[in-house]
């Protein structure tokens, strides 16, 4: 590939693609187990691109809920499926966070590690409609993910962040993420849950 990626932006890439309603699962075999020479290169998304796709294959399924408040800081929820009978998905809840490079200077806006368009184009449209994107001290969004999940403990299976989340009697919790990265958290008591981690590196 000719245009540069910043290594971290692979994961929340995959994530979009992978665990969406509306992505396309393309997994690039360089990203998954590396390259050879003469372009050598290792797996991306710290070798967590297995568990992505095993979270796509377990867990994304049902109606889709986005939480997009914030341009820097956003999240969804797969409400999961238990049609057609024994088979069972859970669902997920996914917040991702992405400011780019904040080391950089102002002014390089060439800067290859400027935020995505996806991010520019969420933080145009709130200033059109006057609507100013709220911003978080750290990355975390509020979202509901179904009060028959209420009182479970969920866990980020990429396990980027260590933080267990308890879901509320109305469905609701706060699920959060570091800077720059994605998690994708399910219930510990999902079917499959214990099939993580799978690492490629």
């Amino acid at each position: 590939m000719d245009t540069p990626i910043h290594p971290k932006f692979t994961t929340l890439a995959y994530a979009l693609i992978l665990l969406r309603e509306a992505g396309y699962p393309c997994v690039f075999y360089g990203d998954m187990y590396g390259t050879c020479e003469p372009f050598l290169s290792s797996p991306t998304c710290d070798g967590k691109l297995g568990n992505l796709i095993l979270a796509r294959k377990l867990y994304a399924y049902g109606e889709q809920q986005d939480y997009f408040q914030d341009p820097d800081c956003i999240g969804w929820v797969r409400r999961g499926i238990s049609d057609p009978p024994g088979f069972q998905a859970s669902g997920m809840a996914v917040v991702m966070n992405w400011v780019g490079d904040y080391k950089k200077k102002a002014h390089d806006e060439q800067s290859i590690f400027q935020k995505p368009r996806w991010v520019r184009r969420l933080s145009g449209l709130a200033g059109k409609f006057g609507v100013m994107p709220k911003r978080s001290p750290r990355c975390q969004r509020e979202m509901n993910v179904g009060v028959q999940h209420a009182g479970e403990v969920w866990t980020d299976v990429l396990d980027g962040s260590s933080h267990k989340v308890t879901i509320g009697s109305d469905g609701t919790a706060v699920f959060p993420c570091k800077v720059n990265s994605v998690a994708v958290y399910i219930s510990g008591s999902a079917v499959g849950r214990e099939e993580f981690s799978v690492a490629f590196i």
